[in-house]
């Protein structure tokens, strides 16, 4: 329908236009279709310059930075959202520049700006909570659970979660709400808490599924694949892969199909396919690398490595975790999804080859790490949750005390 409306419209009605355009570059993001969408959002932006109206182009850049966002472009989204914000503000439109700085928050996380990202992702909420729109407010939630879960504040992003989902339902709000479930899914994962993990997500997924989102769905199934490894269920891992990575493909999203290629090498590093999984981990590090996600790049070396030193391959392994254990010690661990995994992979690899000052460094700082992150988790129950039923968590703690 909104095809034959745009066809159908003639020149000299600009503002109709503009209803349907924008429309329609909703429903194509919806389904996937990158290609139409970018020339939808470049016909956005032309029209709302041609009107000369801010809001819209505060919208049009909206549209175009989201767009940028999916197809791994996070600098490119920033710069097109500082254009919308920018308009927005000259419009007077603080409901449209909360939503904004709550849309900045994903791409700076990613880029590893992690003061900038903390600093926008609290004036998001901030404003949302002022202007008291909660459909805002839904969207910032997600926004800044991101921020607060990859840099280390796995309780607040679950309590943010929460909300959202509460909100959603509420409003019978039906893909924000299942936004919010495969978020939510994702963080119980991180706690360790995987059978909780799987309903929740499960249900994400049946949501977005019925309403058609592509995108959503395949990302709740990214999940559910990890949930169901960490689950010791590794068949069914791949099951949700293999119906995951094709369609994110599809969708041009190449951090989720990075993400996608990570969780594959786990599955086959946890059957004990190293040769495969090695592959995989270089390809995720490769795209990673690419678009900037410098820290879920590390997950993917820290990967390498692993797979190197089992399949005796020391030299070649070495080659590698030199760059990663600076990084960890001068950078941090901020937007990596495994931290203690890197720890673990750069201190056996450091005993392989007799460097034991370095593998006892490695095993207490990624301890020490561990500690300040579940010290953030106010609930104990979880807190106990995320330090004995997350493996690598377990396992670095047993190997500090054996040190």
């Amino acid at each position: 329908f909104l095809d034959r409306a745009v066809r159908l419209l003639p020149k000299d009605e600009p503002e109709r236009r503009w209803r349907a355009l924008l429309a329609r570059d909703e429903v194509l993001g919806t389904l996937g279709e990158m290609e139409a969408r970018f020339a939808d959002d470049e016909a956005l932006v032309a029209l709302a310059r041609e009107l000369k109206d801010d809001d819209k182009l505060a919208a049009a850049y909206q549209h175009q930075g989201y767009s940028l966002g999916i197809v791994g472009q996070y600098q490119e989204q920033l710069e097109a959202y500082q254009m919308a914000l920018e308009a927005s503000r000259r419009a007077g439109n603080r409901r449209v520049e909360a939503m904004l700085l709550g849309l900045e928050v994903e791409g700076l996380t990613r880029l590893g700006r992690e003061k900038r990202a903390g600093r926008v992702a609290e004036e998001a909420l901030a404003l949302a909570q002022e202007i008291g729109d909660e459909n805002v407010l839904v969207r910032n939630l997600t926004n800044a659970s991101l921020f607060f879960s990859e840099y280390g504040d796995i309780g607040r992003a679950v309590q943010l979660l929460e909300q959202q989902v509460a909100i959603n339902r509420r409003h019978a709000n039906l893909q924000y709400e299942a936004v919010g479930l495969i978020n939510l899914g994702y963080r119980y994962v991180q706690l360790g808490m995987n059978a909780r993990a799987i309903d929740v997500l499960t249900r994400g997924v049946e949501l977005a599924l019925g309403i058609g989102h592509r995108q959503h769905s395949a990302y709740g199934r990214l999940n559910l694949a990890l949930a169901h490894l960490r689950n010791g269920e590794p068949d069914r891992a791949y099951g949700e892969l293999e119906a995951s990575i094709p369609e994110l493909e599809a969708l041009q999203d190449r951090f989720g199909q990075a993400a996608g290629q990570s969780y594959l090498a786990l599955v086959k590093e946890a059957c004990g396919e190293h040769e495969d999984a090695l592959g995989c981990f270089a390809d995720a590090q490769a795209t990673l690398t690419e678009i900037g996600v410098q820290g879920c790049a590390n997950d993917a070396t820290a990967g390498m490595v692993r797979c190197l030193l089992a399949l005796g391959r020391v030299e070649e392994a070495r080659k590698e975790v030199d760059s990663l254990w600076e990084h960890l010690t001068d950078r941090g661990t901020g937007g990596m999804e495994f931290p203690a995994l890197a720890f673990l992979a750069c201190a056996d690899l450091f005993a392989a080859y007799g460097d034991l000052g370095r593998s006892r460094a490695a095993v207490e700082t990624g301890y020490r790490e561990l500690l300040d992150r579940a010290d953030r988790i106010g609930d104990p129950a979880w807190r106990s949750s995320f330090l004995e039923k997350v493996p690598e968590h377990r396992a670095i703690v047993v190997r500090w005390k054996g040190e």
